[in-house]
């Protein structure tokens, strides 16, 4: 895959050839062949495969979002997984810097083509999320609210607390079935607190910290029509019970979650305990869809 300067991507093979040229605003890495693409004509999502040329999907699929779900139900394995595509992932940096994955490791090269840097390297993990973009937050309440003695796992007295427990593992969502962690909003603060629920989930994201100290989102705010939202008020002594996606990637850094909501007119943040884990460059800055819009769930 690589990145023009003004962040559209495409996809070349290993001839060097480009197969699927930049005019898609979006491009999903490759599974079993086949990959999505954002249409440079009206936003529409794409099936293509990997000489570049529109699949027709199966019978049944008529938008965007069906056509993302069968995306993420293709098979994908070692041998079928597109690996970042050829194996070349270009990020220009400015002064003919690249930033570059190859087999897994990153690494900055100058023009010549020389390795000016590499990242150490990094055992792959049994995580599902191995990707280049920003998930939406989104994390649906999977249980009505439950008493914090019910919760087997020690929690944050005194407080709202938001704790994500990566040892203990389990299905990120029952649509995608993808890997991730148990994570517990629980209320200790000795009174309630009420907050923005949508389609019966939590708008949160993950943030990466990089190299410099720094927190970074990588995971884009939630995207629709803002019909979804209602208030839940959680009691004190209560918990709620969510699943954190599990990524994995090239880069090994801390990981923690951000949520921000506001409560009788006043905004709050909290953030969880930072954890171990690993993401890959794309993840700081290219968002799933990366369409522009109208977005009434931003902030």
């Amino acid at each position: 895959m690589v990145i023009t300067a003004s962040r559209k991507p495409g996809v070349i093979n290993k001839k060097g050839v480009l197969v699927i040229d930049t005019i898609y605003k979006s491009i999903y890495p490759f599974r079993n062949n086949l990959t999505i693409a954002g249409d440079q004509d009206g936003n529409n999502m794409v099936l293509l495969d990997t000489a570049g040329k529109r699949i027709t999907p199966p019978a049944g699929i008529q938008d965007a979002n069906a056509l993302k779900a069968y995306y993420e139900k293709i098979p994908v394995n070692e041998r079928t997984k597109g690996h970042l595509i050829d194996g070349r992932y270009l990020v220009d940096m400015g002064n003919g810097i690249t930033l570059n994955v190859r087999h897994g490791d990153a690494y900055y090269m100058d023009e010549r083509k020389y390795v000016l840097w590499q990242f150490a390297k990094t055992a792959d993990l049994p995580h599902h999320y191995d990707i280049d973009y920003q998930l939406m937050g989104y994390y649906p309440i999977k249980d009505d609210p439950a008493p914090v003695y019910h919760c087997k796992q020690a929690l944050p007295s005194g407080v709202f607390s938001l704790t994500v427990m990566p040892d203990i593992r389990e299905a990120e969502n029952g649509f995608s079935n993808a890997g991730g962690y148990r994570t517990i909003l629980a209320n200790r603060s000795g009174q309630a607190i009420t907050f923005n629920t949508y389609d019966h989930g939590l708008l949160m994201r993950m943030q990466a910290k990089t190299n410099t100290g720094d927190w970074r989102d990588i995971e884009d705010i939630a995207r629709g029509c803002g019909n979804g939202f209602s208030d839940m008020t959680l009691r004190s002594g209560h918990y709620l019970h969510l699943t954190s996606p599990a990524y994995s990637g090239a880069i090994k850094t801390k990981l923690r979650l951000r949520f921000t909501y506001v409560s009788y007119g006043r905004s709050h943040t909290i953030f969880s305990n930072e954890f171990d884990g690993s993401i890959n460059p794309g993840q700081l800055w290219r968002s799933e869809w990366n369409f522009p819009s109208t977005d009434y769930l931003r902030p």
